[in-house]
């Protein structure tokens, strides 16, 4: 089920949205006292002292110390937060940049990574095979069996249906009306949850970040393409075929003035000038394309950039005429930019001064936040509030899990 953040009324269902909204603020804010949860979700102390004696029964989290709740500063209380050891969960994170599997906890704490290499990504149902067959055999190297993970999370670039767990379209691995579900349910079993980068970032980034209380967020994901995600309300909007943040036909001014497409003025493939080669590679020689970027991240570039393409610069600086497009119609809280290309210090200041241009000072000083969060970890936090979030499902699962091991 899709991902929301923003309770309609939480209190006329205690033990069932209840329960969900319990277990997210303790993810988000905790260690929270049992009166802070009450306070903020809009039940009774009552209520949320029985959800979260199931929880600490079940083993999903813990109590702590006494700590100091907001509201009410000079008094101390038991606080309760996510239990680190409650179980694993493992998650795949796919796109032309970098391809990663990735085992954690459910305080998303990382157990173990491996970097997967393709040269060749056409085809949907080999990558997806190959991932699933490492990541059981990480979990087996971690010293785990695969009934001990609870839940497994898929990320990939593109335009996802979370619900059907349907790739409608990925740019540029090329793949379309791809069911990641039949694909990998053969091998990793349930439960599962697909969702595209830059909403997994976006999602992650209102657990774990500095929009943690913020509803309306836009996301700007930069690799070798450019993704969006928008957080608006505290939900994320997909519009038909979950195509909001699929920004490719959005133009901007280029290194020469020139209205392009932003993946050719801003993306990565604009600062190895491979757009036309990217387009007929068909997800072939990704891995090449990759060595690119990142050599001209790094600044280890032997050649001279050829004849059309733009600096790193000027790359950040055209995204800044993007990101104000979206603040004009958006008018968003904070402005996440996110991927491998905001390494460069030049593309962070490329974007700065764009917004400072065209949208002012306090915007490019307050609310552009540039997110060091790689895919992988997007994916794995994706993966804990999936299986956290569950309505009702999560003490079960835990339950059952705890009877297997006795």
């Amino acid at each position: 089920m899709p991902l929301t953040f923003r309770p309609p009324d939480a209190a006329r269902d205690v033990s069932g949205r209840g329960r969900h909204f319990v277990m997210l603020e303790i993810m988000k804010h905790g260690p929270l006292s049992r009166s802070e949860i009450a306070r903020r979700i809009g039940i009774t102390e009552a209520s949320v002292s029985r959800i979260t004696r199931e929880f600490i029964d079940a083993g999903l989290i813990e109590e702590t110390g006494f700590i100091r709740g907001p509201s009410q500063p000079g008094r101390k209380r038991i606080g309760v937060q996510i239990r680190a050891e409650a179980g694993y969960v493992a998650a795949i994170a796919l796109n032309a940049f970098s391809q990663d599997i990735v085992i954690g906890n459910i305080a998303s704490q990382i157990v173990a990574r491996r970097r997967l290499h393709f040269t060749d990504m056409s085809s949907a149902a080999e990558v997806l095979k190959t991932c699933a067959a490492e990541l059981l055999d990480l979990i087996a190297h971690a010293g785990l069996e695969k009934r001990e993970i609870l839940n497994f999370a898929t990320i990939l670039t593109g335009s996802i249906d979370p619900v059907g767990m349907k790739v409608f379209n990925a740019f540029p691995i090329d793949w379309q009306d791809v069911d990641v579900k039949a694909i990998l349910n053969r091998q990793l079993g349930s439960p599962l949850v697909l969702e595209s980068i830059s909403n997994a970032k976006n999602l992650a980034a209102r657990c774990n970040s500095s929009t943690r209380k913020l509803d309306n967020v836009v996301l700007f994901n930069c690799s070798l393409t450019i993704g969006c995600s928008v957080l608006s309300e505290g939900r994320l909007l997909r519009g038909h075929e979950s195509r909001v943040g699929m920004i490719d036909s959005l133009r901007v001014p280029g290194a020469n003035g020139e209205m392009k497409p932003v993946n050719a003025a801003a993306g990565g493939i604009a600062l190895i000038n491979e757009t036309d080669s990217l387009n007929s590679s068909r997800g072939k020689d990704l891995e090449n394309f990759s060595a690119l970027l990142s050599n001209v991240i790094d600044g280890n570039s032997q050649e001279p950039l050829v004849s059309g393409a733009c600096t790193l610069y000027q790359a950040g600086y055209s995204l800044g005429y993007a990101i104000m497009n979206f603040h004009s119609i958006l008018h968003p809280q904070r402005i996440l930019v996110s991927g491998p290309l905001i390494a460069s210090s030049q593309y962070r200041g490329g974007i700065t001064n764009a917004v400072e241009k065209y949208i002012g000072l306090d915007c490019a000083q307050n609310r552009i936040e540039f997110l060091d969060m790689q895919s992988y970890q997007a994916a794995l936090s994706l993966a804990v509030q999936h299986f956290l979030l569950l309505s009702g499902e999560a003490t079960e699962s835990i339950r059952a899990l705890s009877v297997a091991y006795a």
